[in-house]
């Protein structure tokens, strides 16, 4: 399960996403990236791994889409409360950064890259908090042909 859920999310971000930014513009493709590398660099960063360019890369995004990220968590030695953190920080602290978004469907790639992440750390076998379900749904209202992560 986990397997498919990781190739579905792994297909959707590099084989479906140019097919949204043929039509309707690398905006969307920056939206996703910046869910994603701004995940990956926080989640990667509270279990102690230097991920210093990622969040660079997630700035760039940020400053490409107009938008402004808020400071980023500090982060200590305690790897559980820096993962907790982190996961406060893009689920609560990023709202500023979609209400100033042009666009539902940038909010919704956005998310897609976000979670894509979060469901690597949180997935347990037949477990997913549900995130297969929601990431299933986000890219269904974004209009990714033929989506099945919530099967």
């Amino acid at each position: 399960m986990k397997r498919r859920l990781s190739t579905l999310v792994v297909l959707f971000l590099l084989i479906l996403s140019p097919s949204l930014m043929a039509k309707e513009g690398s905006r969307l493709a920056s939206a996703c990236d910046l869910g994603y590398n701004l995940s990956l660099g926080l989640l990667g960063k509270a279990r102690g791994a230097k991920t210093d360019s990622v969040l660079a890369n997630a700035q760039a995004n940020a400053k490409s889409l107009g938008v402004k990220l808020p400071a980023f968590p500090t982060m200590g030695a305690d790897k559980s409360k820096d993962t907790a953190a982190a996961i406060h920080y893009l689920l609560k602290e990023t709202a500023p950064v979609t209400k100033a978004m042009k666009s539902d469907k940038e909010i919704l790639m956005m998310e897609v890259g976000m979670k894509a992440n979060l469901m690597r750390l949180l997935y347990s076998p037949g477990d997913d908090h549900g995130l297969a379900k929601i990431l299933g749904d986000r890219c269904k209202r974004i209009g990714v042909p033929g989506t099945t992560c919530a099967d």
